[in-house]
């Protein structure tokens, strides 16, 4: 079930419209109006979900990456690239259900680096709102790991990772996440 599409309405970053609801809200406006509130304030939803607290810097990038298709950061050593692309992918699928995301890279081991803080951030101690999203119905997290590619399925989607080879052309995705894009052929990206 959807909460919250964002592409519906034109949806402001001020919190007016909460401030205004007054009286009770049934059950469905409640989670409607929670999943926009948290959707519009990502920098709270971190630290509600993960128990970080984010950069004024890290809120607006991670901003930017739900609001922009085709981004393309250049960032220096350290600066939590990775990191951030992390909290990205652990957050997205919670608000778009049912998305594919892809994590690639020119070595594999970038990738999976990826997915092993995912799972780091969903089992960290005061994450538990965040586990609670991705515990499935066995009561664990449901993860498939594989030489060549790890998968973690999250409401009704999926964040695979794989290593930038002739698998990826068969791979479909609603989100592609290129790391090390540099090294990445040409005519791999053009294909995909």
């Amino acid at each position: 079930m959807i909460l919250y599409d964002p592409t519906v309405d034109n949806r402001t970053y001020s919190n007016d419209k909460f401030k205004a609801l007054e009286g009770f809200l049934s059950l469905e406006d409640a989670r409607g109006s929670l999943a926009e509130f948290l959707y519009n304030n990502l920098g709270l939803t971190v630290e509600y979900f993960f128990n970080i607290k984010l950069y004024p810097f890290q809120e607006i990038i991670l901003r930017s990456w739900f609001d922009h298709n085709f981004c393309m950061n250049v960032w220096g050593r350290g600066v939590s690239k990775s990191w951030l692309c992390a909290v990205f992918c652990c957050l997205y699928p919670i608000f778009f259900p049912r998305t594919r995301i892809v994590l690639a890279s020119n070595a594999f081991r970038s990738t999976r680096r990826l997915i092993q803080q995912i799972e780091r951030f969903i089992n960290a101690k005061g994450a538990d709102l965040l586990r609670e999203c991705y515990i499935e119905k066995s009561g664990r997290l449901e993860f498939v790991r594989r030489a060549d590619e790890m998968t973690l399925d999250i409401n009704e989607g999926q964040i695979i990772a794989i290593p930038l080879n002739e698998k990826i052309r068969g791979t479909r995705a609603d989100i592609l996440i290129v790391d090390e894009f540099l090294m990445v052929p040409e005519d791999i990206y053009k294909s995909v």
